[in-house]
């Protein structure tokens, strides 16, 4: 009777484990999905959002050619949710829509849903932004899919990859940007036209 009883439980659990090991793997598809998903983002069709007035005037006096000016931008909660929301819409690689940013203490919150999905999945990161040498840095320090929190080893590797693709020290920006500013509701930043 104890044979029995011993082999029953040894036959539950691999069985055990086999379901565990398909529930962790659904987990990291799902959040794989939600940061790159597989197909061509941007089948959906939706209207781009205007940028606000100060960065399109930014632009407009980059591509003008004006070098070696000074510069400075000062962006509300909703003109910052309005331009990060513009330039998620124009860069097929984001597979996110409904973009809402807004300056909490010392950082970003950004909330958005996945797009591509069949389902879409609500995702919630915090964002910490500073400037060494003029140069922007947006580092990613946490993110949560439909509310909860990740699995450990996936945190980990959705960090790492959102962090990477969020370096700007890889790029020959037009311009410098030598303050950052954080207050409720408000990013302000200076620096030089290049």
């Amino acid at each position: 009777m104890a044979l029995l009883a011993k082999q029953h439980q040894l036959s539950r659990s691999p069985r055990a484990i086999v379901t565990l090991v398909l529930v962790v793997n659904l987990v990291i598809l799902l959040v794989a999905f939600a940061v790159r998903p597989p197909w061509t983002p941007g089948a959906e069709h939706s209207a781009v959002p205007a940028l606000p007035a100060q960065i399109q005037d930014l632009q407009q006096r980059i591509e003008s050619g004006h070098h070696d000016e000074p510069y400075s931008v000062s962006l509300t909660d909703a003109e910052l949710t309005a331009a990060v929301a513009h330039f998620a819409a124009t860069s097929p690689d984001v597979p996110f829509t409904g973009i809402q940013a807004r300056i909490v203490g010392e950082q970003v919150a950004v909330d958005a849903v996945t797009k591509g999905l069949a389902i879409p999945i609500p995702v919630h990161a915090t964002v910490s932004l500073s400037v060494s040498n003029g140069v922007p840095a947006a580092h990613v320090d946490d993110v949560r899919v439909a509310g909860a929190g990740l699995p450990a080893f996936v945190h980990d590797q959705v960090l790492r990859q959102a962090n990477a693709s969020l370096d700007l020290s890889r790029y020959d920006l037009p311009l410098t940007v030598d303050k950052l500013q954080q207050s409720p509701g408000t990013l302000a930043f200076q620096g030089r036209l290049k």
